[in-house]
């Protein structure tokens, strides 16, 4: 890898903030920053995840960032591409640190041995058919180890290695990954859907899901270029959009 070209050159640092994607959402209302822009802070005191989750972070222990991106030519149909862009880079990242088993729990978590270690959250700003701008919120526990009761099953960098690590040490190699791929993504590589792919947690496999009528089980197959889950369901492929479905610990 190589230091990055534009993501992270300008980065603002906050002590404490709401969410790093509003700040951001601010920020582009008034002005255009860089492209590559990064806002981080010790303590998101309203952190969130995907349509209204909420994710927790203990002050000073975590990367809890949001990066400003403009994507050329991307169609508003073909956005979910970034999403995969990141979760890959996330990946890319984690694995410089050895740890195994490794997945895209789809559409925006980060797994390790089935315990969540990241998500993400993007913000799409549209203009006529395209990406406008876009916001990439990246919450990646670290160092933390204890977590609230009722916060899933997550784990941290740190429990996995036994290690504890110079948060700013190793948030210019994430940045590397991040440029990376998406200049993947601006190329539209086909490598990125494959990628993403292998990595698809619990894909081919027969598990339980919930969906709009009740418990089944099914295989995931793919995702598709509008982001939604194509899991086979008997002989039949069906679609799941976000929130249509969710995923039911192994019996």
């Amino acid at each position: 890898m190589h230091n990055p070209l534009f993501i992270g050159k300008v980065l603002i640092e906050l002590d404490k903030v709401d969410s790093t994607n509003n700040y951001a959402r601010n920020l582009l209302s008034n002005s255009k920053p860089m492209e590559g822009t990064v806002i981080i802070a010790q303590e998101q005191f309203a952190g969130r995840g995907q349509i209204g989750n909420t994710w927790f972070a203990e002050p000073g222990q975590n990367l809890t960032f949001s990066l400003i991106l403009y994507p050329k030519d991307c169609h508003a149909e073909q956005q979910f591409l970034l999403n995969k862009a990141v979760c890959l880079a996330m990946i890319d990242f984690l694995k410089t640190f050895t740890l195994a088993d490794l997945s895209i729990k789809w559409p925006n978590d980060i797994f390790c041995k089935n315990r969540k270690l990241a998500g993400i959250l993007i913000e799409n700003t549209i203009q006529g058919s395209f990406v406008k701008e876009s916001i990439v919120g990246i919450g990646m526990n670290i160092n933390q180890r204890n977590f609230p009761e009722g916060s899933g099953r997550p784990s941290s960098l740190s429990i996995e290695t036994n290690t504890s690590y110079d948060l700013k040490a190793i948030r210019l190699t994430l940045f590397e990954h991040l440029e990376y791929r998406y200049l993947q993504f601006q190329q539209k590589k086909p490598q990125l859907h494959q990628d993403y792919l292998q990595l698809l947690y619990q894909k081919d496999v027969l598990a339980s899901y919930q969906g709009p009528a009740g418990q089944f089980q099914g295989i995931i197959k793919d995702v598709d270029s509008h982001g939604k889950l194509c899991v086979q369901v008997g002989d039949e492929m069906t679609t799941f959009a976000f929130k249509e479905i969710s995923f039911l610990p192994p019996a």
